[in-house]
């Protein structure tokens, strides 16, 4: 009967090494199964977010991108082209993402507030936030205006026609 005993507490002293052992071998499969969780969630976000951008590759070499004054000028027209009245920065943005393949962030906001604000080349309105092209100016054609036919000049004659006989 002692000998019984002996073979049981050494059984069960085996067992419970051997439990140890599965439990931390449990342990690194349950580590190594967030890490791979982790791991689909990042690739599967990437690769949508590919799909949303197309491919990442310049359609145009980099050298050769307009300028982005140039490429906001572009989405603007766009825009006045489907009728929209004007684009939203973010808007602008996916314009250039899909015509030049170029991801440009926030310079979008900086360059297009500097060009409504300082250089009075589109416009913007300040409740939707959409920015536009200004209206052609009717005497030379000029898509970008000059500050003389700005609607919000203290000139009252300022941008009118000439009514019947010539009078303004």
């Amino acid at each position: 009967m002692l000998m019984d005993m002996q073979l049981i507490k050494s059984r069960r002293d085996e067992v419970e090494r051997e439990i140890q052992k599965l439990q931390a071998l449990l342990e690194e499969y349950s580590i190594e199964l967030k890490e791979l969780e982790i791991t689909l969630k990042t690739l599967n976000r990437l690769s949508e977010k590919e799909e949303q951008k197309g491919t990442m590759h310049y359609r145009i070499a980099p050298k050769d991108l307009p300028t982005i004054r140039s490429m906001i000028k572009e989405a603007l027209m766009h825009a006045r082209q489907l009728g929209v009245d004007g684009y939203l920065p973010k808007e602008i943005r996916e314009y250039i993402l899909k015509t030049y393949g170029r991801e440009i962030g926030q310079q979008v906001n900086t360059t297009a507030s500097r060009m409504w604000r300082d250089l009075k080349e589109i416009q913007k309105d300040e409740t939707t936030g959409r920015f536009s092209l200004p209206q052609k100016n009717r005497a030379d054609g000029d898509m970008f205006g000059d500050n003389t036919t700005d609607p919000s000049s203290n000139n009252p004659e300022q941008g009118r026609e000439a009514g019947p006989g010539g009078e303004a």
